[in-house]
């Protein structure tokens, strides 16, 4: 699997969040991967154009 960008708004956040979590398990669960991390990267509207 690969990491995802996913672009929305504020009010549907919670529930693309738990959509794409709930694949990640499914997926870990027919795989048997029982360690593994999860990372939630958050943009800074600050920094916004800025390369890295």
């Amino acid at each position: 699997m690969n990491d995802a960008h996913i672009y929305c708004t504020r009010e549907q956040f919670a529930e693309e969040f738990k959509a794409v979590i709930d694949m990640y398990f499914k997926y870990f669960k027919i795989f048997g991967i029982e360690k593994y991390v999860i990372r939630l990267s958050l943009h800074d509207p600050e920094k916004l154009g800025q390369n890295m």
